[in-house]
């Protein structure tokens, strides 16, 4: 029998620990001998004598997981998954040594990793699970959740920046309809990958695309009744970017737990996430197994594994007016809502759950350990 050691950590929204026992009950299920163990605060030392006293075939985590920079899978010789929900170029330093196995969210991004010479390299999509939902009413007829990003923080400190309008230029290709990443608009202004400087403009670009396109999609649609959840990123929150916005009801930020709680009580389910152009956010799965009805932005990933109007619905950045048409004919029809939910929560539950990955990834650990 596999064993596997799964490990979790701290994060913001305790998103990973979540993550991580879902994993490891669709593991499990399939014939996987699973551990579930933590590295928080206190709990490091224990987990580190569970390993070296009962060793695994394979370890394996959602955070990013190093000692000094040495990935954990170096430094105690045993083959280490890195899940990766982000862009790669932050965790370049988990695709190092042999015993480095990464998965991404992004197919643009694990073709990237086999470029930088990671050899064991896996598009491993997020997922989500089923979610008890009740017959009630959802009071909730539109949810975001989001961090608000002080876009107009960083254009004036861009205004002051060397590389400032090239760095405006690039957002403008990313958020463009079939746009290129950020990693392949940098490239293609001429900025050399993986030097200082392209880590440094692509952390700015990163940010500012990601702030841009959620602050216009929650403007877009001024006058219908939406919830928020987030806290902010620079001086300016939620209601100093959004002041004239009176059907907007901001709240902070939850717990990935709660999150999927307000999920169940909720009609429409926004999801922004510009920075993946193949692959999708947690937010789509999990939303839509809660039965609610997803609007997001349109990507490949989303035009290859759904049917947009059908299963649900989505948005090109700046084609503000027919998002807002969209969405209020949702609400003025119920019935249609309902069908759009019902499908898209069908599609995720066949095809993109924890089960499903869990299935892939256990068909590719044998070439990997």
């Amino acid at each position: 029998m596999l064993k596997i050691d799964l490990f979790f950590c701290d994060n913001p929204y305790q998103s990973n620990q979540l993550f991580a026992l879902s994993l490891k009950n669709a593991l499990q299920e399939q014939g996987a001998e699973v551990r579930l163990l933590s590295l928080e605060e206190g709990r490091q030392h224990e987990t580190l004598l569970k390993v070296f006293n009962d060793p695994p075939d394979v370890t394996c985590s959602f955070a990013d997981i190093n000692a000094a920079g040495v990935p954990i899978g170096e430094m105690w010789q045993i083959p280490h998954i890195s899940f990766l929900v982000d862009p790669f170029l932050y965790y370049t330093h988990q695709a190092k040594g042999p015993f480095c196995c990464v998965t991404s969210a992004d197919m643009e991004d694990a073709e990237l990793l086999k470029e930088f010479g990671c050899k064991k390299v896996l598009f491993l999509p997020h997922a989500g699970e089923e979610i008890r939902t009740s017959a009630l009413d959802r009071p909730l007829d539109i949810v975001f959740f989001g961090t608000a990003i002080d876009i107009e923080e960083i254009e004036a400190r861009w205004r002051e920046f060397k590389y400032g309008s090239l760095l405006l230029q690039a957002a403008e290709l990313v958020l463009s309809p079939c746009g290129p990443s950020c990693f392949k608009a940098l490239v293609q202004m001429g900025v050399v990958p993986y030097e200082p400087l392209f880590l440094e403009l692509f952390g700015e670009l990163d940010l500012y695309i990601r702030g841009k396109d959620r602050l216009e999609l929650i403007q877009s649609l001024n006058g219908l009744p939406i919830a928020l959840y987030g806290d902010k990123i620079g001086k300016k929150g939620w209601a100093d970017l959004l002041p004239n916005q009176s059907s907007l009801k901001i709240f902070p930020a939850i717990s990935f737990g709660e999150t999927i709680r307000i999920m169940r009580r909720t009609k429409i389910l926004l999801n922004s996430n510009p920075r993946l152009k193949h692959g999708s956010h947690e937010r789509i799965f999990y939303g839509a197994a809660a039965g609610a009805c997803i609007v997001t932005g349109k990507n490949c990933f989303i035009d290859q594994h759904f049917v947009s109007d059908k299963e649900l619905l989505t948005y090109t950045y700046g084609k503000w007016g027919d998002l807002y048409e969209k969405v209020e004919d949702l609400l003025r029809n119920p019935l249609k809502l309902e069908e759009i939910s019902i499908c898209g929560k069908e599609k995720v539950l066949k095809h993109h759950t924890w089960k499903n990955r869990a299935a892939t990834l256990l068909q590719i650990l044998p070439e990997w350990i």
